[in-house]
């Protein structure tokens, strides 16, 4: 287990050390330390207990598509999960130029249509007239994640251009200061204060 963000700023001299279990006490003592040195908020951590195997027999099945689930980072100066920076160009680099564990269309397919698909976001996905345009340049042959648990605000390189809803935000490696972005739902999204069980006026 490694310790992934410590939000209190007195625990700086945990951070950065790397794995609880190297703290040179028993496991269940670092975590309780970890616990008192963070006494506003919980800590976050990165347990290592995924099967690298059976992640990639996962990756290579057809109906599998590839996301992430880390938020967006605000403040640098706390930790992060290299998942932040480095998902996609990871899968591009490692598992498609490296291993040839996916087609490059395939894995662009699983970060594209398909994945907007499962997730229910018609307009988006695909370039095609009356879509919004989501645009991301690379080189296929440079693109790799740099991001590490030591040093996770890294940027991954080979990436010259992205677009947003139309907009420019990355242009020649440089980001342009634009902010399109806004949360998006699948068309089946329902917000919870307006089911009948939420209602004031529901009946009994």
């Amino acid at each position: 287990m490694r310790e992934g963000r410590l939000r209190d700023p007195s625990s700086i001299h945990i951070r950065g050390r790397g794995r609880l279990t190297d703290m040179k006490m028993d496991p269940a003592d670092a975590v309780i330390r970890a616990f008192q040195e963070s006494p506003q908020s919980s800590p976050l951590a990165v347990f290592f207990s995924l099967n690298e195997e059976d992640m990639k027999l996962a990756l290579k099945q057809p109906w599998v598509a590839v996301g992430s689930d880390s938020g967006a980072v605000v403040d640098r100066s706390k930790g992060a999960h290299p998942r932040a920076y480095a998902t996609f160009a990871r899968i591009l680099s490692q598992y498609v130029r490296e291993e040839k564990l996916l087609t490059l269309e395939e894995a662009v397919r699983k970060m594209t249509s398909f994945a907007a698909s499962r997730a229910r976001l018609h307009d988006r996905g695909t370039l095609a007239p009356q879509m919004k345009a989501d645009v991301v340049v690379f080189d296929p042959a440079r693109v790799r994640d740099r991001s590490t648990y030591e040093e996770p605000h890294q940027f991954s390189e080979g990436v010259s251009h992205v677009v947003v809803n139309g907009k420019l935000v990355l242009r020649e490696g440089k980001m342009t200061g634009k902010l399109p972005g806004k949360m998006l739902r699948g068309s089946d999204f329902q917000n919870p204060a307006l089911s009948v069980e939420n209602r004031k006026d529901a009946q009994p």
